[in-house]
């Protein structure tokens, strides 16, 4: 039977996206890069739902559900046979498919249309950073990667490899928070050179990199949409308030502290909140979703950093209560949010629970994190809780609600993470109950800014006829001041992160650092660097080859990359023996007294090392 003019107008937009998703598969083979395939599928799963849910609480479903299958699939990839890139991009094409068919599936004219201006204020943000990133790394003379080679970095550069060489997770990684790894080793898969060991370590840093950049930008948006959704659809102030919005992540007390301290899992923590946020703020129009994307953000929570779950958790079991009216008469619909949770609690049992076993419960560690007042903390939380008591009748349920629910799951977890530390001998306030304060008060952060932004526009708009976006991100910065000062003196680079960001003065260091891993892997430097920085950047150097040159996060290797002082022949003995021999030392003062030296204090067999200049190296 032949189609009408109505029945070809219908099936245009499907075939149109259905080509658009083989296009952007191709794209990413091609290219060698998860975007293209990645931003189809999210753009066409997003408009196939939002037509039904709203485009906020289709954002926040959907971006759940890619994540927990992103590492379900991660789980299972090693069993298939193919490579991960392989996998995950059949698995999105897939996905994005389905989509397609849903999008078959809706009414004549309900196709989504975003609005251009609340376009505008979510993306001008990340669209402006973006481009004024890519500038930064057109115009740099080195390589521009000093910023993403921070804290932990070495160590996740490790996990990620090892992610990226077994083809996805496997029992033996030991991984109890999985979710970081995922997102980074398959960001990084596709095209990468295992068989070169500096190119895959350049590779890996580069594209965990640009994925951290991306999950700051990611909240960046969520930050905005939080505040647009609090004003009217026809509001002046929505570019205004999106804007402001975005810029909190982007502080020195957020993201500053995410590439300061290589904390590669704390960005995907804040993600998972800020997203369970979304789906509690839609429990009254949609019920069942927002349940069914609070079980995926508890799912998802545990995965990204178990401390963090039981805040959507206790989110989940208060939408449920709260909604459970129209959740008893949703009928069939109400196969989603069981089928979810019965997956959530299968890899609890399954995943979750083992690792927490090997890792011995709770964890007590002690570590690098931000500087963060406790006292504040405290004082910010009461002057909350009574604000939230005295203008309850002026305050959105959902908020008063949310409040209430989470701030006991956050103590909660605080009080266990603290306890955890004491039974080490360790003071309560460390790095775990800081950690996921620093969190949780981020995530709180763009809740602030959204739900106190339309009460100060109104006094703005009566008091100067402006639109009290500055004044409101004021606001959040002087608390941030509080809570976690920058450091003095204050200055442009020292608050906004993308400034400081531009310049690393280790950008030049680590160019030479891969072209000496690119001759020789099993190589440390001794007094090869000069004046005025020569010895820091000798321990940065070993530290990345030391790092690099592990086969694991239990190598013993990474023992010495920490505090080995390379010019004491003591320490580079140390990485030598560490090292298991055939290690070469290069060094451009006296080689011939270093050998000496190294032959009367070092117990290692002299056949276990070379000592070599610079052109001695480079003209291999």
């Amino acid at each position: 039977m032949m189609l009408g003019t109505e029945g070809r107008k219908g099936l245009a937009t499907p075939l149109a996206l259905a080509l658009l998703v083989l296009v952007s598969v191709v794209a990413s083979a091609t290219l060698d890069t998860a975007l293209p395939v990645v931003a189809v599928t999210l753009g066409v799963s997003i408009a196939a739902h939002a037509p039904r849910v709203g485009w906020h609480l289709s954002t926040a479903v959907v971006l759940l559900a890619l994540t927990v299958l992103q590492v379900v699939l991660s789980w299972l990839a090693p069993h298939v046979g193919w490579s991960l890139a392989t996998d995950s991009a059949i698995a999105w094409c897939a996905w994005a498919l389905v989509h397609v068919a849903l999008v078959a599936r809706l009414p004549a004219g309900t196709w989504y249309r975003p609005r251009v201006r609340d376009l505008v204020s979510i993306g001008l943000v990340p669209l402006a950073l973006a481009c004024y990133f890519g500038w930064t790394a057109y115009t740099s003379t080195s390589s521009w990667l000093g910023w993403s080679m921070q804290g932990d970095s070495a160590n996740n550069m490790i996990l990620n490899r090892e992610f990226v060489q077994q083809g996805g997770l496997l029992r033996s990684q030991g991984n109890g928070a999985p979710l970081a790894t995922v997102l980074h080793g398959s960001w990084a898969a596709p095209g990468l050179d295992l068989d070169s060991p500096a190119e895959a370590v350049r590779q890996i840093v580069t594209g965990s990199g640009v994925m951290m950049l991306a999950l700051v930008a990611l909240l960046s948006v969520l930050g905005s949409m939080m505040a647009l959704r609090r004003l009217p659809v026809g509001s002046p102030q929505r570019v205004a308030a999106g804007v402001a919005a975005g810029l909190i992540p982007w502080l020195w007390c957020v993201s500053g502290y995410v590439f300061g301290y290589g904390y590669q899992n704390a960005t995907p923590g804040m993600l998972m909140l800020a997203l369970a946020w979304l789906c509690w703020t839609e429990q009254r129009r949609h019920a069942v979703t927002a349940v069914t994307g609070l079980v995926l953000a508890t799912w998802a929570s545990a995965i990204a950093w178990g401390p963090t779950l039981l805040i959507p958790a206790f989110l989940l079991v208060a939408a449920a209560v709260r909604q459970r009216r129209a959740l008893r008469h949703a009928g069939r619909a109400l196969v989603l949010p069981l089928a979810t949770l019965a997956g959530a609690l299968a890899y609890a049992l399954l995943v979750t629970l083992r690792d927490l076993r090997a890792q011995g419960g709770v964890p007590g560690a002690d570590g690098a994190h931000p500087p963060l007042d406790q006292h504040w903390v405290i004082g910010v939380l009461a002057v909350t809780a009574v604000a939230l008591v005295v203008l309850h009748r002026r305050v959105d349920a959902d908020l008063q609600w949310g409040f209430w629910v989470a701030a006991p799951a956050a103590g909660l977890v605080l009080l266990q993470l603290g306890r955890a530390r004491q039974a080490q001998d360790l003071p309560f306030w460390g790095y775990y109950p800081v950690k996921f304060a620093w969190i949780a008060i981020t995530v709180a952060a763009l809740v602030g800014f959204a739900e106190t932004y339309p009460y100060v526009a109104r006094a703005a708009r009566r008091l100067w006829r402006g639109s009290g976006a500055l004044l409101t991100l004021g606001i959040v910065y002087a608390l941030f001041f509080q809570l976690s000062p920058p450091n003095r003196p204050v200055t442009v680079s020292g608050v906004f992160t993308p400034v400081r960001l531009h310049d690393s003065n280790l950008d030049a260091v680590y160019d030479e650092m891969f072209d000496i891993m690119a001759v020789e892997p099993k190589t440390v430097v001794s007094s090869y660097f000069g004046p005025p920085g020569g010895e820091g950047e000798d321990s940065q150097t070993n530290f990345w080859l030391l790092e690099a040159g592990a086969y694991g996060i239990a190598d013993p290797i990474r023992f010495p990359a920490y505090t080995m002082n390379s010019r004491d022949p003591a320490g580079l003995c140390w990485a030598i023996t560490s090292w298991n021999g055939g290690v070469t030392v290069l060094t451009k003062h006296d080689p011939e007294r270093l050998t000496k030296k190294l032959a009367k204090g070092c117990t290692a067999d002299p056949a276990a090392y070379e000592v070599v200049t610079p052109r001695e190296f480079f003209g291999r």
